[in-house]
């Protein structure tokens, strides 16, 4: 059988449902985080950010980046989670991994449509 373009069917789109486990403003727009269990584990996370405007739209916002850190005495972690766009426009889908449980600084920015950047905690449990 050919391949039919008008039958290839697009990647799937994820729904949103429940409430975001945190957000956070970022340069006139709101990134909500998703994950199952409403919270950050130690070990690996899927984790959806959802970016949306003053009218609650959503904002399709470029390449995204989330860098996490923690500092301890004598010891300091660093994490990159890879961001990736999804098939719907202005949510995107991170791997998330931090090393251990407790408080973790976390980097947020956007580049694309615009810039931004926000700082900000959150609990690793």
């Amino acid at each position: 059988m050919a391949w039919n373009k008008f039958s290839a069917k697009g990647p799937p789109v994820h729904v949103m449902s429940g409430a975001p486990f945190l957000s956070q403003p970022i340069n006139g727009l709101t990134a909500n985080f998703f994950t199952s269990g409403n919270a950050l584990r130690a070990a690996g996370n899927d984790v959806f950010i959802e970016f949306r405007d003053m009218n609650n739209a959503a904002a399709d916002v470029g390449q995204v980046q989330l860098e996490m850190g923690m500092n301890m005495p004598g010891m300091v972690m660093h994490t990159i989670s890879k961001v990736m766009r999804t098939s719907t426009p202005g949510q995107y889908r991170a791997s998330v991994v931090p090393q251990m449980s407790g408080e973790w600084k976390v980097k947020l920015s956007f580049d694309g449509h615009g810039t931004g950047e926000t700082n900000f905690v959150v609990q690793i449990k």
